[in-house]
C-alpha cells in the first residue's frame, strides 16, 4: 500500500522503520501506533475508523500477522480438542474441552462486540489436579507453514512491516493455561517444578521459533514474556530468574537469522528496563506515560 502523506518525508514508512531497527540515522523518528493497522482486525470496529485515519495520514504501521499457534506447541493432530461456539446477544462464547489420559479439562472464553480482545472466563488449569491432568498431555513438535505471509508483506507494502504476532515465552507458555489465583500460588510455592516446566517449553519453544525463522518469519516478530509478571504481581528477581537467560537464547536466534524481536508489555516498566535490555530485545510497545 502507498499512503498520501502531506509530509512523506525523506524514507518510506517501512525504510523509515527499518533504519531505526538497524540503529541507522533517519529523517524523523517513526510514530507506530502499536500494532493497530488498516490491515488487521482493527478495521472491523468502528471505534478505531478515525486513530486509523489519522494514522494513514502521519504513521507507520506494524502490521499484525498472526502466527499458527497451539496448545503447548503441540501438533493439534495428536491433541482430543473439540470448541464449542455459541452467542448470547452480542456476546460470544468458545467452549474448549480438552481430552487428556488423565481426565478431561475445559476453557471458556467470551469476546463482547465492543471489545477487540477475546479474555479467559474459565482457564483450564485451576488447581493441582488439572494441572496433573494437563502434564499428561501427548507431545508432537508443531511446524506450522506460514501460509500467506508473503501476500500480508505485499499488501502492507511501504506502509511499514509485517509484524509477527503469537510468540508466547517458555514461562508463559509454562503457567498460561492456569488461572490468576493458581498461578501465582504456584509461581510462589513450586519454584524447582517451575523451573523443569520452564526448561521443557524453552527446548519446545527453540525448535519452533527456529523453524519459523527458516520459513521466512520476519522482519519483525512480537514477542510476549514480562507483562503478566511485572510488579505488583511479583518481584523484579523473579523475571531475571525464570525470564531473562531463556529469552535472551531465543532472541539471540531471532537476530542470527537476520530478524528483530519487539517485546509486547503493559504495565510497570520502570523496574524492567534493564531487564529488557538484558534480553536484547529490539523495542518495547507499548509506551505508556507515567503514572500507569
Amino acid at each position: 500500500m502507498t499512503l498520501d502523506r502531506p509530509n512523506p518525508g525523506e524514507y518510506s514508512a517501512r525504510e523509515r522503520m527499518l533504519r531505526v531497527l538497524r540503529h541507522e540515522k533517519t529523517d524523523r523518528l517513526p510514530i507506530v501506533t502499536t500494532a493497530l493497522s488498516p490491515f488487521t482486525w482493527h478495521v472491523e470496529f468502528p471505534v478505531y475508523q478515525p486513530v486509523i485515519e489519522v494514522a494513514k495520514k502521519h504513521c507507520e504501521f506494524m502490521a499484525g500477522f498472526h502466527i499458527p499457534n497451539s496448545l503447548g506447541l503441540c501438533d493439534p493432530e495428536v491433541l482430543d480438542m473439540e470448541t464449542v461456539r455459541t452467542e448470547e446477544g452480542t456476546r460470544k462464547i468458545r467452549t474448549t474441552t480438552l481430552n487428556t489420559p488423565k481426565g478431561p479439562l475445559t476453557r471458556v472464553r467470551i469476546h463482547d462486540e465492543e471489545v477487540g480482545s477475546w479474555c479467559d472466563k474459565k482457564f483450564f488449569v485451576e488447581n493441582e489436579d488439572d494441572l496433573e491432568k494437563w502434564l499428561s498431555l501427548p507431545y508432537e513438535p508443531y511446524r506450522p507453514e506460514l501460509d500467506g505471509l508473503d501476500e500480508f508483506d505485499r499488501k502492507v507494502g511501504d506502509a511499514g512491516l509485517p509484524y509477527l504476532n503469537g510468540i508466547r515465552n517458555a514461562l508463559q507458555r509454562s503457567v498460561g493455561m492456569m488461572s490468576e489465583e493458581f498461578r501465582w500460588v504456584f509461581c510462589f510455592t513450586q519454584p524447582d517444578r517451575l523451573r523443569q516446566m520452564v526448561e521443557t517449553h524453552q527446548e519446545r519453544l527453540y525448535g519452533y521459533v527456529k523453524h519459523l525463522l527458516e520459513q521466512g518469519a520476519g522482519p519483525v516478530i512480537r514477542w510476549y514474556a514480562i507483562e503478566p509478571f511485572v510488579e505488583p504481581v511479583m518481584p523484579p528477581s523473579f523475571v531475571k530468574e525464570f525470564i531473562i537467560p531463556y529469552d535472551r537464547e531465543i532472541v539471540q536466534l531471532i537476530h542470527d537469522h537476520g530478524q528483530h524481536v519487539i517485546m509486547h508489555c503493559h504495565g510497570r516498566l520502570n523496574a524492567q528496563v534493564e531487564h529488557i535490555c538484558e534480553i536484547g530485545v529490539d523495542g518495547v510497545d507499548c509506551v505508556e506515560c507515567p503514572p500507569q
